[in-house]
């Protein structure tokens, strides 16, 4: 008997990245998709969903507030929630962590690591130790804090500005799959997404 397929609930205000997002994780999961906090939390209500990836820039309910009132509630308490965003913080990275979030991935976010993680949370692995708090000494530290400002903004950016080339790649590749210019702008644009997320990380590291 086959394996029942696990229903995730993508929650993210970008409706382009929400589109490619569902488009990759469309082989392996049941994709749901949300454009709010609000908009999950009624879907969350109907039941059924196996799995939360959660943005946390959204307007109306953050990310933030929307996990807590996941947490809050006992029909939803222990369904594993992994935070998907472009925001390098460590202090939010322990925030959405002591709030009881899985795991955290930043935006853009390569897709092998992606689907890993989330199979990850769905089998039910204990969620990661929180970040380590910033460590700032010395007078350089504001100076350094500035740098860390401006590549973060430099990520976010070109981050946002992928998300439509993604998208209009996926629906190429899916018409086209063997044409050699998609695959080829394929390729550089998963590069590209590998070289912001490691800059990503780079930003977000402290000391």
């Amino acid at each position: 008997m086959a394996e029942k397929r696990r229903r995730v609930l993508v929650c993210d205000d970008d409706e382009d990245l929400r589109s490619t997002l569902e488009w990759f994780l469309q082989s392996e999961f049941d994709v749901t998709l949300a454009s709010s906090g609000s908009e999950a939390l009624e879907t969350l209500s109907r039941g059924g969903i196996d799995l939360v990836l959660l943005d946390l820039l959204m307007p109306g309910l953050s990310g933030q507030e929307t996990l807590q009132r996941i947490r809050a509630s006992p029909d939803t308490r222990a369904l594993p929630v992994v935070i998907l965003t472009a925001v390098p913080d460590a202090l939010a990275i322990d925030e959405c962590r002591i709030l009881g979030a899985q795991d955290y991935l930043i935006k853009p976010v390569d897709i092998v690591l992606l689907k890993k993680t989330l199979q990850k949370a769905v089998a039910g692995k204990p969620p990661a130790a929180p970040a380590s708090p910033p460590e700032t000494t010395g007078a350089e530290a504001p100076e350094l804090e500035a740098h860390r400002k401006a590549l973060s903004a430099f990520v976010h950016v070109v981050s946002e500005s992928l998300s439509p080339v993604r998208r209009q790649l996926a629906a190429a590749q899916g018409a086209h799959p063997d044409n050699q210019f998609v695959k080829q702008a394929a390729d550089r644009v998963a590069r590209i997404e590998a070289l912001i997320h490691d800059l990503a990380k780079i930003a977000s590291q402290r000391g």
